[in-house]
């Protein structure tokens, strides 16, 4: 969500806020974006979604989570920050020094 000044802020819906946390959790668990679904397939878990245009623009919807959709927040720095998910990776070299690949 943005604020009045247009900054970037956390939606101020705690369960939107829970959710968003626990995909990057189970994608940080798992590894695979397709495995994330997959969790929030198997357990019903709905998936929150303000649309940015149509006749429900800015209202809080809920639905299943495809795919399509997790690895967009994935890769958005605007859900991931500074670091985003499976863009850099690390290896730690045998002198103990970490390089990013």
């Amino acid at each position: 969500m943005y604020d009045a000044a247009g900054r970037a802020i956390l939606d101020p819906d705690l369960q939107v806020q829970e959710s968003i946390r626990l995909l990057f959790a189970t994608f940080e668990r798992t590894g695979a974006g397709c495995a994330t679904v997959k969790h929030f397939t198997e357990h019903q878990l709905p998936f929150p979604r303000r649309p940015d245009s149509g006749p429900h623009k800015g209202e809080l919807v809920w639905q299943r989570l495809g795919l399509r959709r997790a690895l967009y927040i994935l890769h958005n720095p605007r859900y991931a920050g500074a670091f985003v998910y499976g863009r850099r990776r690390t290896k730690t070299l045998p002198n103990g020094r970490v390089r990013t690949i």
